[in-house]
This record gives C-alpha cells, sequence and structure tokens, in this order.
C-alpha cells in the first residue's frame, strides 16, 4: 500500500487491488507481517478474512498461517484485529493528549504556518522575510471584510504571496 495509514481501507489502492486480485483468484495466499499491517479496523479484516475463505486463500499473519474458513483460527483472527483496534485507538487517544498538553504549555503542536518563526527565546513572532506580506494580507482583511474580497483585491493588484513550495512573495 506504499506505506498508506492501515487506519482506513479507503483510498488505499494495493488494498482495493488485493481484493480484486482476489476475487479473480489470482492470489492463493496473503502474508503480513502483522494484522495491524492489513488493516486496524475489525469490520475491514472480517470483511477480508470472509472474502478470504470464501475464494480459498490462506493467511499468513503475524507469523503463522490462518485458515480463514477454519472457526478456530477465525476467533483468532477476531480477537487480534480487535486488539489492533484497540491500540490503534489508545494510541490515538494519547497523541492526542500529548498534543493539548503541549498546546496548553504555549508550545506549537504542529508546523508554523508559513511567515512564523520560533525566535531563540522560543517565542514565536513574524518571520521578518514575510512580515511585509502578512499585513498586507491583515490589513485588506480589515479594509474589506471578507475572505473572498481580500484575494480577489490581493491577486487584482498582482500581490504574489509566500508559499511553501516557492518562498517568493
Amino acid at each position: 500500500d506504499l506505506g498508506r495509514s492501515g487506519s482506513s481501507s479507503q483510498e488505499r489502492l494495493g488494498w482495493q487491488s488485493l481484493q480484486t486480485m482476489i476475487e479473480a483468484k489470482e492470489v492463493g495466499a496473503v502474508f503480513v507481517m502483522n494484522i495491524s499491517r492489513l488493516s486496524r479496523q475489525v469490520v475491514d479484516i472480517e470483511l477480508f478474512r470472509l472474502r478470504a475463505a470464501l475464494h480459498n486463500v490462506l493467511l499468513y499473519i503475524d507469523g503463522q498461517f490462518i485458515n480463514p474458513s477454519d472457526s478456530n483460527d477465525t476467533i483468532l483472527t477476531q480477537m487480534t484485529a480487535m486488539l489492533a483496534q484497540f491500540e490503534n485507538r489508545k494510541r490515538a487517544e494519547i497523541m492526542r493528549h500529548a498534543r493539548l498538553a503541549k498546546a496548553k504549555r504555549g508550545e506549537a503542536v504542529s508546523r508554523l504556518p508559513l511567515g512564523w518563526i520560533k525566535g531563540p527565546d522560543g517565542k514565536y513572532d513574524f518571520d521578518p522575510e514575510f512580515k511585509d506580506a502578512i499585513r498586507l494580507v491583515i490589513d485588506t482583511f480589515w479594509a474589506t471584510r471578507s475572505i473572498y474580497q481580500t484575494v480577489k483585491v490581493l491577486a487584482k493588484s498582482g500581490v504574489r504571496m509566500p508559499c511553501r513550495k516557492d518562498r517568493r512573495l
């Protein structure tokens, strides 16, 4: 899946392609390092297991072969999937709490917006290179009282705004 998150099966072209290949009986076995690499959602794994059982596809998950048609292997797969989903949710919750704690301490929890820098004293301030452009946007907004109008006025005036790919004004 080219590093796509296993949190959801949506937009995972590799996942969708594998499903299609199983349906076309082009796959005899699926090998994954651990179940969370397959998916972190119980429903996705269960649907995958059912599809594999229907098409006699053997699974190799977490270092062992699993027959998706075998009831003993099914319960093991379902329990492992539930643990993977729980661990994923717990990890997300811990990361959310860590971001909130950083924010409460006044620390940045994400990349600073373009035009802002962290000074040597640890405080945030305008990047001197972009300060005038940012001031122009703010002043134009207060004059027009509309984001849409701000964009229109700046575009009509030929003002070039900084962006991450092209740091020109």
